[in-house]
């Protein structure tokens, strides 16, 4: 006689390894959240433009790699991510056109 068939599991606990790495990410994008709001009571001049743009390219990069897993992705998930960004920048640099162009107004 054989033995009796084990009925399929409909729910597999995850292995650590698969919840450990998103949470260093998330903790990592918390730490980097902290300094971009540290670093906004610093007196850096002109550079506090561009440091919190450099910490908020880190965290869109830690995301678009971690939880978008597009390093791990297809090339045409990873064309199309790009062309999202590119047309991302067209509409940022559409939207502020209106307010580059206008005069200044004294008050």
């Amino acid at each position: 006689m054989a033995s009796p068939r084990k009925p399929p599991q409909l729910y597999e606990a995850p292995s650590s390894t698969v919840i450990l790495g998103p949470a260093l990410v998330w903790v990592g994008l918390l730490a980097l959240l902290a300094a971009n709001i540290g670093l906004t009571f610093l007196p850096l001049g002109r550079a506090k433009t561009a440091v919190n743009l450099g910490v908020a390219i880190v965290q869109a990069s830690l995301m678009f790699a971690v939880f978008m897993r597009l390093n791990r992705a297809s090339a045409l998930v990873k064309l199309t991510a790009a062309a999202g960004l590119v047309w991302l920048s067209f509409l940022f640099l559409i939207g502020s056109a209106d307010f580059l162009t206008r005069p200044m107004i004294s008050p």
